[in-house]
């Protein structure tokens, strides 16, 4: 007895020690920077860095390992980063296995050959368990993100959507609380920030689940940005035309619109280029194009080209212009006939002038009589 009162004496001792020195080891992290919010899968990797300091020539490496063998190892150089800054980085996994099992991701920040700070995150991958949604499709282009996501029952999620520039998340954009039930979830975001031309970037979907347990389900898709813009209104006459476009993309469309106007042997007649003003997506210009010369009867074919950047037709429209002849009809062709003499059909203005004035004169001497 006598021993097992010194045994739970010793245990509680030692609590005592150990729990205020773990504690101490966290507090006594001065460096200002910590690797937070750590998601993994076989594919892919993301990473949360906190920072209250400046830091400068930094770099962050990561493992991927199972069963105690390093599958994979990548490397990003973060260069300076900022005080109270946040900022998420993603990497992509190579591994030559893919078994079955628990896999478990070594992050570090480096400053210099210096580990200055470390964590750790565990996921299963290839379990049999049914998941509680599945991302069945998704499309990233120059404009946004859409996303196609089943549910096997219904359930509340947060949703966040990724802009990745290399290995960096340079937009991000969360939707809370979003309810599914027994039917495909269409969702979608757009990029609220500027893209770069003809670069290569990712769009990235993170959902977050909370029950029954919390889990999180990412998947990710590459694309090349670029400008974009469509017509959507045109108008066209004998004497000029004109046509509305719309932007479609993140990257700044500085293009312009070229109006073709060909005759029925198809010569070009009329080529007028007009530019707009920067266009980015749901921003829409109209442009203007007036015809050297009034066009003569007849048909003619109208060709509109909206010319990108990279002087590349983004889009194009043909339409008709139908110039119908138009009949003038003059004073003297309507007071007089073909031979200079008076139409029966037309009475001359002095006349109606007269007829009025005998009419009331008439009136007149009528009224009087019957006084």
């Amino acid at each position: 007895m006598i021993r097992s009162y010194r045994t739970l004496i010793l245990s509680l001792m030692l609590m005592v020690i150990i729990v205020p020195a773990s504690a101490t080891g966290d507090l006594g992290n001065t460096t200002g920077i910590e690797i937070r919010d750590i998601y993994s899968d076989i594919e892919s990797c993301d990473l949360t860095i906190r920072s209250s300091v400046m830091l400068q020539d930094l770099s962050m490496q990561t493992k991927l390992v199972h069963e105690e063998e390093t599958l994979d190892v990548q490397t990003i150089h973060l260069g300076e980063v900022l005080a109270d800054s946040i900022s998420i980085r993603v990497i992509t996994w190579d591994p030559n296995d893919t078994d079955n099992g628990a896999y478990r991701v070594y992050a570090s920040l480096l400053s210099g050959n210096e580990e200055i700070c470390n964590s750790t995150h565990a996921f299963v991958h290839g379990t049999q368990v049914l998941p509680v949604i599945t991302i069945d499709s998704l499309i990233s282009n120059s404009e946004g993100i859409s996303a196609l996501i089943t549910p096997h029952r219904s359930v509340l999620m947060d949703i966040d959507y990724m802009l990745v520039d290399g290995s960096q998340v340079i937009y991000t954009k969360r939707d809370e609380m979003v309810p599914i039930h027994t039917q495909p979830l269409a969702v979608q975001q757009q990029w609220n920030t500027l893209l770069a031309n003809e670069h290569q970037y990712n769009g990235r979907i993170k959902v977050h689940l909370y029950d029954p347990i919390e889990t999180t389900i990412a998947s990710t898709m590459p694309f090349s940005s670029r400008d974009d813009a469509r017509i959507t209104d045109v108008y066209k006459d004998e004497i000029g035309a004109s046509a509305t476009i719309v932007g479609g993309s993140q990257v700044p469309f500085n293009g312009s619109i070229r109006f073709t106007v060909l005759d029925d042997n198809s010569r070009t007649i009329e080529s007028l280029t007009r530019t707009v003003p920067t266009l980015l997506t749901e921003d829409d210009e109209t442009a203007e194009a007036i015809w050297g010369q009034t066009l003569p009867v007849g048909i003619y074919r109208l060709i509109i080209d909206v010319i990108g950047n990279d002087d590349d037709i983004l889009d194009s429209k043909e339409t008709i212009i139908d110039v119908e002849e138009t009949t003038t009809i003059s004073n003297n062709d309507t007071a007089t006939g073909a031979n200079g003499e008076q139409d029966a059909d037309t009475i001359p203005g002095f006349m109606i002038v007269q007829t009025l004035a005998i009419l009331l004169i008439t009136t007149f001497f009528l009224l009087k009589r019957k006084k």
